[in-house]
């Protein structure tokens, strides 16, 4: 990657430098770090996976609550790129889940314990020492193996947020280098080769956090070139795991028919639509309908799908994005299916 050498120009203002590159520039804002977290929000992750958390109805309505109020905190107050606030963090003191919510999720780190980590900044250090005390409060986990698999889920992260808002979000992590001064190395021979292992660890979740965003989208070997959207990375879908086809984040397809009266459209697995995995799977599908495709009335909509039906073909009929009310009557979306569902009309030709 080439790099890049930016300049600045600097004017005096009096006795003080001042930077003029942005002048008359309107800036885009944001914040850093965890957002307040409300009195009622209860409930905590304690080392399990993100995910796991989710399964758990009084952890996911807090959540999502707390996700909810983030979000109209941050429209109020006209905030341009969106946070989730660290939602996910464990009420700590001292900022202890900023490290916990990594150490606890990274094979080869072992159970944290009441001392301050090796690092040369509390070298001059001592109890009574605010920074000492905040330290020892966040405790220190020893590395006890070679650094392993994690499940940090970064990516479920973005995603519970990111249907809240059409404003960018970004998820905050913090970064292998400062993890590694937070550390006890007891297995490897010196720091770098722990920093490199945590990098590349680290590396796989950003990467799975970036991919959330739909920078991917995955599609039926049979759609047309001309539906494939440029400047994104298109993955064929050639029986795809699972896993990858959740890791790509959204399906692009094209459908059989579509329903004006009741928002229906219809998949028969041809044609662009794909197996019924790909649009189950991903978070995010969008469908492409044809506008001679749609059709007003229901009885319109099977007429249309009677071929398909005689040759024994699977029929999917969506109605919108996947949601569910089953346990204790709370929405829940993304179960069953997508969590996002957008439909494109167009015009051939």
């Amino acid at each position: 990657m080439p790099f890049v050498q930016r300049s600045f120009l600097l004017v005096k203002s009096g006795e003080v430098s001042v930077f003029t590159v942005t002048k008359g520039k309107a800036l885009l804002t944001t914040t850093t770090g965890a957002l307040p977290r409300p009195s009622w929000y209860t409930e905590n992750l304690r080392g399990i996976p993100l995910s796991q958390g989710f399964s758990r109805l009084a952890y996911r309505e807090q959540h999502f609550d707390c996700l909810a109020c983030h979000v109209a905190a941050q429209h109020r107050a006209g905030i341009d790129i969106f946070v989730d606030g660290d939602t996910r963090l464990d009420d700590d003191v001292a900022g202890r889940a900023w490290v916990s919510y990594v150490t606890e999720r990274v094979a080869g780190i072992g159970t944290p314990r009441v001392e301050v980590p090796p690092a040369s900044f509390m070298a001059d250090k001592g109890p009574g020492d605010l920074m000492w005390e905040v330290i020892e409060t966040r405790l220190t986990p020893p590395v006890t193996s070679k650094i392993g698999e994690t499940t940090l889920q970064l990516d479920r992260a973005y995603k519970a947020i990111a249907p809240m808002t059409d404003r960018p979000v970004k998820i905050g992590s913090i970064s292998a280098q400062i993890l590694a001064l937070m550390l006890a190395n007891e297995h490897y021979k010196n720091r770098l080769d722990l920093l490199m292992d945590l990098s590349i660890a680290l590396n796989k979740e950003y990467h799975a956090l970036a991919d959330a965003g739909a920078s991917r989208v995955v599609v039926a070997p049979d759609l047309p070139a001309a539906l494939r959207p440029p400047g994104m990375e298109v993955v064929e879908d050639d029986d795809l795991d699972p896993d990858t086809l959740d890791a790509v984040g959204a399906a692009l397809t094209t459908c059989a028919a579509a329903c004006a009266e009741t928002g229906t459209i219809a998949l028969t697995g041809r044609d662009g639509q794909g197996r019924r995995a790909l649009t189950l799977v991903p978070d995010l599908h969008v469908c492409l309908v044809r506008a001679p495709d749609i059709v007003e009335t229901v009885p319109e909509l099977i007429e249309r799908l009677g071929p398909s039906a005689r040759l024994g073909r699977p029929i999917v009929l969506l109605s919108g994005p996947s949601a569910t009310s089953d346990i204790e009557l709370a929405r829940v979306e993304g179960v069953h299916g997508p969590r996002r569902l957008v439909v494109l009309v167009y015009e051939e030709g």
